[in-house]
């Protein structure tokens, strides 16, 4: 077994206060009425459910919960709705400061601005080590969050362009758009998706393009399979 894996196993701590795992499912809204649907859905959304502002509040209260050493938490997302696209994933960029959450030492590093790395959902080049995965021809949607504290991101995926990207309330471009941009830019804070469809059956990387950033952990892999 490996260092990392006996660290994870002799971990012990209240996932009431610092889950590695939040479930989330941000509608039941549907205007559809599938027969294999596994939840109620309703065709009109809920009142209580959560703003833009208040979404964006709450993934900012899961990234504050502190970052492991080793393990990254992860959001999972659960949305009904019509299907527009074969894959979803969260991407959420931040700094990484290694140490006890709170701690001198790693509260010094913040004030300092000197990150142990910089990071897609907690942990260096994970997505490097272990690849998103999908199929030739088959459409993703990326949904991205610039969790700071201080610095945004510029999130690319090499040698595709994204045929839809939705920003600070509005598209562009659109889908079904002719036209398409490169690169989703993101303050802190901000959290938007882009779209696009993968062709081939190779690999594809995606980084943070601020070239700080990528050559210290923000950065991944689509491994794309016929």
């Amino acid at each position: 077994m490996s260092t990392a894996a006996r660290a994870i196993r002799r971990q012990r701590h209240d996932a009431g206060e610092r889950p590695f795992i939040v479930n989330w499912e941000f509608t039941r809204a549907c205007p559809l009425a599938c027969l294999h649907c596994r939840a109620e859905a309703v065709p009109d959304r809920n009142p209580r459910e959560l703003d833009t502002a208040a979404a964006q509040d709450l993934l900012h209260q899961v990234a504050a919960f502190g970052q492991p050493a080793v393990a990254a938490h992860v959001v999972v997302l659960v949305r009904m709705g019509r299907k527009t696209v074969d894959h979803e994933y969260v991407l959420v960029s931040s700094e990484l400061y290694l140490g006890t959450p709170g701690s001198a030492a790693q509260v010094a590093k913040m004030s300092q601005e000197t990150p142990d790395a910089w990071v897609f959902n907690g942990a260096a080049a994970q997505c490097a080590k272990a690849p998103l995965t999908l199929k030739a021809g088959e459409r993703a949607r990326f949904w991205v969050v610039a969790a700071g504290p201080r610095d945004g991101t510029a999130f690319h995926v090499v040698s595709t362009v994204f045929d839809a990207v939705y920003k600070e309330g509005t598209y562009s471009p659109k889908p079904g758009d002719s036209r398409g941009s490169q690169v989703l830019d993101l303050a802190p804070a901000q959290g938007w998706f882009v779209q696009t469809t993968f062709p081939e059956a190779v690999p594809y990387s995606f980084i943070d393009h601020d070239s700080r950033h990528a050559e210290a952990g923000a950065m991944g892999m689509v491994e794309v399979s016929d």
